[in-house]
């Protein structure tokens, strides 16, 4: 099986990984996520909002506190396109867009599977918000992600629109790649509810 991802080292796993995303209550940026293993809760990754910032980036970070890439929106594109670039070189590692009109939460994300083949490669993110779960895809149909948000009703929850999000990734498949995905679609729903 042909690994995929824009960061190898995050493909080592022979087996399905969850991952639990959960927005932290009180940020700076109000968009600061944590990423643990859903198993044994250990830390995974750390997505830091960019307070104050125009553009609303984010970096995702290991568990070392090193910048993999910041995700960022391109606002001035009808529809916003999201992109993750390398902090070293500021080379673009994944490009995200979505259809102008839609009533479910769509993205295609494009990139180089650095991890596998080397060829550019695209997955497709097909979900509903309402029905709170979304499917990552290759071109070919096969499901390498599901992500699934949690319904928690409590105050904190429904004043300041919090979220928790589970996601299962298939063997080889890069962590980092779905947890960028992962930021996309939640950029995605906020600004489709601005």
């Amino acid at each position: 099986m042909e690994r995929i991802g824009i960061l190898p080292r995050f493909t080592q796993h022979d087996h399905e990984i969850a991952m639990r995303l959960r927005e932290h209550k009180v940020s700076w940026s109000g968009d600061d996520f944590t990423v643990k293993d859903a198993v044994t809760q250990g830390p995974l990754f750390r997505i830091d909002g960019a307070a104050f910032s125009l553009r609303g980036s984010k970096s995702v970070k290991d568990v070392e506190g090193k910048a993999l890439f910041t995700v960022r929106g391109k606002f001035l594109n009808i529809p916003p396109k999201y992109e993750a670039i390398d902090p070293a070189s500021g080379q673009v590692l994944l490009e995200v867009s979505s259809p102008l009109v839609s009533f479910s939460s769509k993205l295609k994300a494009r990139f180089r599977n650095v991890a596998g083949s080397g060829n550019e490669m695209e997955l497709q993110l097909r979900g509903d918000f309402l029905a709170r779960k979304a499917d990552i895809t290759t071109a070919d149909g096969r499901v390498v992600a599901k992500i699934e948000r949690t319904a928690r009703l409590g105050a904190a929850n429904l004043l300041f629109d919090k979220q928790t999000y589970v996601v299962t990734v298939q063997p080889f498949v890069d962590i980092s790649l779905i947890v960028a995905l992962c930021v996309c679609l939640d950029e995605r729903y906020k600004d489709q509810n601005k």
